[in-house]
């Protein structure tokens, strides 16, 4: 139960705007970007440079989204795999709670489904994207191309919450 709770507090901590005060009260540290980035979209301040390029994608268990990442280099997560299923636990764990976080939002909730993206990450599913963010926050949701004040996107998680 507590895995679900720090968990769900994690979705939560993603998918809005949360603000961790660090050890300086006066300095705010921002963990989602995704607010900021659709107001400097709308400002014409910044353009979205594309999905990144990552080694390896792996599907979810219901199909709903795709996680790609690294194996090597600055990007890839920590490669302890406990289960020795060949995936990193943290991509396993990734994988459970976006199906976690799905059947809360969309099945128990009734949230709509996220717009389809059409195949641009490798399939229909909802693409996220695992990457080194240093102390840079810890997700970011981007819009592919926006029509009529809607989007299909793809989110960029940090690969260990650690910084």
């Amino acid at each position: 139960m507590d895995m679900i709770k720090k968990t769900i507090g994690l979705l939560y901590i993603i998918f809005l705007t949360a603000v961790n005060i660090q050890a300086e009260p006066s300095v705010p540290c921002i963990k989602c970007g995704t607010p900021d980035l659709l107001l400097q979209l709308r400002t014409g301040v910044a353009k979205t440079a594309g999905r990144p390029v990552m080694q390896v994608s792996l599907l979810s268990s219901e199909g709903h989204f795709r996680v790609h990442y690294d194996s090597t280099g600055v990007n890839k997560p920590a490669p302890t795999d406990t289960d020795r299923n060949g995936v990193p636990d943290y991509i396993d764990s990734t994988l459970v709670y976006l199906e976690y976080a799905w059947n809360l939002e969309v099945n128990q909730l009734g949230y709509e489904e996220p717009l389809s993206d059409d195949g641009i990450g490798g399939g229909d599913e909802i693409d996220i994207y695992i990457l080194d963010f240093g102390k840079g926050g810890y997700g970011i949701t981007f819009p592919d191309h926006p029509q009529n004040g809607m989007a299909s996107a793809y989110i960029e998680l940090d690969n260990n919450y650690a910084e």
